[in-house]
């Protein structure tokens, strides 16, 4: 970290120290052009909150996140209305808990009033969910 503040002409003071610390056995990846490097604490990848530099950090780190996962993500689009079908979300939540279930609703929809995204590993079990949306 020294070094790449140096680089940019600024010093390792306090204040960067406070904001550098992760816990013990954390992993560091620097990016090329990045000041501010991708640490991942267990599995929980922490990136900046600078829109430029969170673009650019996945960008350089890209095969860090790839990999086979198992979760598939679908949606359903409604003309619905939100509160119209909640509790049927719910329902289905309920019934369906290794799934997740969110709806989205679309302020002055042209060509929806809700999305729905569920997520979940069986594929199966998620065509059944968008049946019962669909019905």
């Amino acid at each position: 970290m020294k070094k790449k503040l140096s680089e940019r002409g600024q010093e390792l003071n306090e204040s960067r120290k406070r904001m550098a610390l992760f816990p013990k056995g954390s992993s560091v990846f620097y990016t090329d052009g990045n000041w501010v490097p991708l640490v991942v604490v267990d599995k929980v990848h922490v990136l900046p909150g600078i829109p430029e530099l969170f673009r650019s950090m996945l960008e350089g780190c890209a095969g860090l996140f790839k990999g086979d996962s198992s979760f598939k993500q679908v949606f359903v689009y409604t003309w619905r209305r939100e509160g119209d079908f909640a509790e049927t979300l719910r329902d289905l939540q309920m019934r369906n808990e290794n799934c997740l279930i969110g709806s989205y609703p679309k302020i002055g929809g042209e060509e929806y009033n809700v999305r729905v995204s569920i997520t979940g590993q069986d594929p199966v079990q998620l065509e059944n969910i968008v049946q019962e949306l669909e019905n």
